[in-house]
């Protein structure tokens, strides 16, 4: 459901190489995270007899981030971070970890 919603989106592009399987990889590592130190919300269609899930949100609270700690990386996230390309892992480690490109 998260990869559906992200289709075509820039920013999610960016992070996954434009790749369905590596925007998969990156939804779950992110999903299971929220699983285990944060929290996951679902919204159901009541008038949907198969309780389908129609939307979810998956957040971090206080004292706690995505993929803050080795546990939550473990689930996941070294699979997603391996798939990319190394133009990818580049923008990552020089541009998105830099504090000053998001001012």
């Amino acid at each position: 459901m998260f990869s559906r919603a992200q289709e075509g989106q820039i920013s999610v592009d960016m992070m996954t190489d434009s790749k369905r399987s590596i925007r998969d990889m990156w939804n779950r590592s992110g999903i299971r995270a929220a699983a285990l130190e944060g929290k996951i919300w679902v919204v159901y269609d009541p008038d949907n007899d198969e309780n389908e899930i129609i939307s979810a949100v998956i957040a971090f609270g206080p004292g706690s981030t995505p993929m803050g700690s080795e546990a939550q990386r473990e689930l996941g996230y070294y699979d997603y971070k391996n798939a990319l390309s190394t133009e990818t892992k580049n923008w990552q480690k020089d541009v998105r970890n830099r504090e000053e490109a998001y001012k």
